[in-house]
């Protein structure tokens, strides 16, 4: 399976930042979440890349610092404005809404991971099943033989 992460910079940038706040979103923590706990909420969804949590520290101080998330005692959360404009209140309900359907794909993504998963087991027992029906059938037969061997010299 391929790494969830686009390959270039502006993408992988935007990539970083639609599953932080994802992972904020769905963790709701008031006091916010450490780097850890937003990387393994992440991990769970996505494949990531080898660097992905040394990336992760990266983008969470960038978005400290232009002021998308504020960070305490190590941290984070989604920074809440304060008396929006309407063109902001706007604009955050737009970045709300980029959010949660980032988290329905997330979840979808996850469901069809399971769901192949489930095929795939689905696949493996039903050849145990016509393996054990092949060797029932052989038993049978070597039965049937040893049964009409009986009575001949």
């Amino acid at each position: 399976m391929d790494v969830d992460d686009p390959d270039g910079s502006v993408n992988e940038k935007a990539w970083y930042t639609t599953m932080i706040f994802e992972a904020l979103s769905t963790m709701n923590n008031s006091a916010g979440c450490s780097i850890s706990e937003i990387a393994n909420s992440i991990e769970k969804r996505h494949m990531v890349p080898e660097n992905f949590r040394e990336s992760l520290n990266s983008k969470l101080t960038d978005l400290v610092s232009m002021e998308k998330l504020d960070m305490d005692q190590n941290c984070f959360k989604i920074k809440k404005a304060s008396g929006p404009s309407q063109s902001e209140s706007h604009n955050q309900t737009l970045e709300e809404a980029a959010a949660e359907a980032a988290r329905l794909i997330a979840e979808a993504e996850h469901k069809e991971i399971l769901a192949a998963e489930a095929v795939e087991e689905l696949e493996r027992v039903e050849r145990m099943v016509e393996e054990s029906e092949a060797i029932l059938k052989m038993t049978e037969d070597l039965m049937r033989n040893a049964g009409a061997g009986e009575g001949n010299p």
